[in-house]
């Protein structure tokens, strides 16, 4: 997805238009490729536990 260019770093990072599209950008492929959402949401949930967690 398109990530928008913001105007004001300390209001404009935090907005949906541009963290929405910038969060799904820094998945990986591997997550993001999922036809079905049960498919989509078991992936992301062993993604991000495995980012929580890691050594």
């Amino acid at each position: 997805l398109v990530v928008p260019r913001i105007k004001s770093k300390e209001y404009g990072s935090t907005s949906f238009s541009y963290a929405g599209p910038a969060i799904w950008n820094s998945l990986p492929f591997s997550v993001r490729s999922f036809t079905t959402l049960s498919q989509f949401r078991s992936s992301l949930k062993t993604h991000l536990c495995r980012v929580a967690f890691e050594n």
